[in-house]
């Protein structure tokens, strides 16, 4: 089993070895690699999933195909989630781990990727979300005031949502509140999985999905049929809602208040 953790709370050794895996990732050019998955979410596969009752199985897919291909380069490793409602977060926004500039740190920005005429699309329509002085460009945030992200207290009252439907909705908007106030690439579908704060963020609202989970154990996922295909993925709706038979875990379970 995998275990996910807090990136606040990885060591000192567990977040070198986390910081290299990311970067021997980005080093790989072919499907094995983070650009190939980073572009399965926005461009160019576009096979996420938004405002469907599929949002949160197809992005605990996402994440899966995503970890398991880290771990084939180091498997002692396992995605590690920001958590924004957290006291740090609220009082200095993005983890130190992605904004720390006085060490070669590849979880500050990544590269998209893109073919050039794609490049120049995004250039023309968002000139702010990709630093375009750098080749390939690269992506950029800007994030918000830090105490504009969801709070502890606004998380716990999602998690009492009775149905999965209305769950869905609304821990979807927060995960849309976050990715806004980071801003910058992670402000814009098309490019935000290029960020690697991206997948942090959305282990946290896996997270949150699994935590719900725990107090709902018969809820499934509504009116959603357990063989619908999750695009782009091997897998289907039943396949990523026992997140034991995927092979991971959390290792905080709790919301603080």
């Amino acid at each position: 089993m995998a275990t996910r953790q807090n990136i606040a709370n990885l060591s000192a050794a567990e977040l070198a070895a986390w910081r290299q895996v990311i970067a021997r990732s980005m080093a790989l050019q072919d499907n094995r690699g983070y650009v190939h998955f980073a572009g399965m979410h926005g461009l160019p596969g576009q096979f996420c999933q938004h405002a469907t009752l599929l949002f949160l199985p197809w992005h605990r897919a996402y994440l899966y195909m995503l970890e398991m291909a880290l771990r084939d380069i180091d498997n002692t490793v396992a995605l590690p989630w920001w958590d924004w409602t957290s006291d740090d977060a609220h009082a200095n926004g993005l983890p130190a781990a992605y904004a720390d500039t006085t060490v070669a740190n590849p979880l500050l920005a990544g590269e998209t990727g893109l073919p050039q005429r794609t490049l120049d699309q995004i250039q023309a329509q968002l000139p702010d979300v990709l630093d375009f002085s750098v080749t390939p460009p690269r992506t950029v945030r800007a994030p918000g005031p830090p105490d504009e992200l969801p709070s502890a207290a606004t998380i716990g009252s999602i998690l009492e949502a009775s149905t999965f439907e209305d769950f869905s909705t609304q821990i979807e908007d927060q995960h849309n509140l976050v990715h806004g106030w980071v801003g910058g690439a992670m402000g814009v579908v098309p490019v935000a999985a290029f960020d690697p704060i991206f997948f942090a963020h959305h282990a946290m609202i896996d997270r949150l999905w699994y935590l719900w989970q725990l107090r709902n154990p018969n809820s499934g996922v509504g009116q959603v049929a357990l063989d619908q295909a999750l695009p782009g993925t091997p897998l289907n709706v039943g396949q990523v809602l026992d997140i034991s038979k995927l092979g991971y875990d959390y290792a905080t379970k709790v919301i603080a208040a």
